[in-house]
């Protein structure tokens, strides 16, 4: 069973020959919408939001670029394509259409072949736009849920670039130790040795662009912390930076510790 949403045209025209024969070339290719009346046709375009308008340029009502012009500066509307539609033997009627931004232009009597290439064209350019942004809209969800997850990280998370410039620093670490981001991301990771007291870090990231992958542990401000970095590269092999996170792992260190003198008291208190 398809079910792939057909695209939508809306056919503006004062004939009903012209919408009966426009009908029959894109149906059932597309699902057509039609009116003869230019005012009805800005209210079909609001209501129904069709993918592609074709619109006459000489209607009783109201003038054809009237119409465009309206449904261009709409912001609901001005982003759909129009292919005006005309009987009208002059280059001056084209040229007005394509200065108000009509997406093409397609004459009278009509050619089925030629209606179904320009209506055909268009609509690739819809829908490919359409998929752009559904994988952009995609991918902003997904950099933010990502950016949630990182910046609500217990310990912390960082990247350098290969040019050794820090990229990323977030964490719920830096919160409690009063540290802000942003006074660390873009500066280079040796320019800041100074006024970084945890040079571990620094030491860590030169490490991982020569050594490959680096575990280490430290202790910053009486927390004990283990720390992994690992280079990050491109399709080609070629290193393009590093990222490294690292846990406060106090806690643990102190569990082990008591479990192992638990051991051990209850091992000499058996014998």
């Amino acid at each position: 069973m398809d079910t792939v949403e057909k695209n939508s045209v809306l056919i503006v025209d004062d004939e009903k020959i012209n919408l009966e024969v426009l009908r029959e070339i894109l149906y059932p290719e597309y699902a057509v919408y039609m009116t003869k009346s230019a005012s009805a046709a800005i209210e079909m375009a609001n209501k129904y939001l069709p993918d592609l308008i074709l619109l006459d340029i000489i209607m009783p009502d109201m003038n054809g670029f009237d119409v465009l012009v309206t449904l261009k500066t709409s912001e609901q509307t001005k982003n759909i394509p129009i292919i005006i539609i005309t009987g009208l033997d002059s280059d001056e009627y084209e040229e007005k259409g394509l200065a108000l931004n009509a997406a093409d232009f397609i004459r009278k009597p009509f050619s089925n072949n030629i209606v179904l290439a320009r209506v055909r064209n268009q609509l690739q350019i819809v829908n490919h736009l359409r998929t752009i942004n559904h994988y952009a809209h995609n991918m902003h969800l997904t950099l933010t849920k990502m950016e949630a997850i990182v910046n609500n990280y217990k310990g912390i998370i960082w990247s350098v670039d290969n040019a050794g410039v820090i990229t990323t620093f977030n964490g719920q670490y830096l919160k409690a130790a009063g540290i802000e981001p942003e006074s660390l991301v873009g500066k280079n990771i040796h320019a800041v040795r100074d006024e970084f007291k945890y040079a571990d870090f620094i030491d860590s990231s030169v490490k991982a662009f020569h050594q490959g992958l680096h575990d280490w542990s430290g202790e910053i401000d009486g927390r004990m912390f283990h720390s992994q970095t690992t280079p990050m590269y491109n399709n080609n092999g070629t290193i393009i930076g590093i990222v490294g996170s690292t846990d406060d792992v106090t806690e643990l260190i102190e569990m082990h510790a008591a479990l192992a003198a638990s051991d051990k008291r209850t091992a000499w208190e058996a014998s």
